[in-house]
């Protein structure tokens, strides 16, 4: 049997729009300055410290812990960074269980009009072996996924993965495991 894979994204899952945090953009403009020698990774801690929420983050390392999964990252950051960017996001935030259990197809492939459910979907279309698997996602972008799907646990815009997405998302890995 294979490893349960979480589809991960990251704006309102775990990183939240709000005043004072930092984003994805935020993100990008450190690494640019980082990687032109600039200015040194260190000057950027208070957005490393920020750019993800602990919460959610607790509550996505519980999930972890119980579940050993493989990510997938089905996040629009993808679009914008490269594998070694977000690996450099991840190490400096903190994630490294995240970048330790990365899939090695560890994103899902976007075009201009591919909706979340169609870019998971094409992913495990060439991953049959995958039987047990959960999407994590937000209200804004995790568009096609009709009504009450069962694999996917919607966070809510600035509030991002709970106490309660959690448990959905435990009971989705453990009724897709056997």
């Amino acid at each position: 049997m294979s490893q349960p894979v979480v589809f991960l994204d990251f704006d309102d899952v775990i990183c939240l729009s709000a005043p004072g945090k930092a984003g994805g953009y935020d993100a990008i403009h450190a690494l640019d300055d980082v990687n032109s020698g600039r200015v040194p990774m260190e000057h950027y801690r208070a957005v490393w410290d920020n750019l993800f929420d602990k919460a959610a983050v607790a509550n996505l390392l519980a999930l972890h812990t119980e579940f050993n999964p493989s990510y997938v990252l089905s996040t629009s950051w993808t679009r914008l960074l490269n594998q070694a960017d977000l690996s450099q996001i991840l190490m400096q935030s903190g994630l490294c269980f995240i970048l330790r259990s990365l899939h090695e197809d560890w994103e899902t492939k976007k075009t201009s009009r591919s909706t979340r459910a169609e870019q998971i979907e094409a992913w495990l279309g060439s991953h049959s072996d995958v039987r047990s698997w959960v999407a994590l996602d937000d209200e804004h972008s995790g568009d096609g996924f009709h009504e009450g799907h069962k694999r996917v646990v919607i966070c809510e815009v600035g509030v991002g993965f709970t106490g309660v997405e959690l448990a959905k998302a435990r009971k989705i890995l453990l009724g897709h495991s056997k």
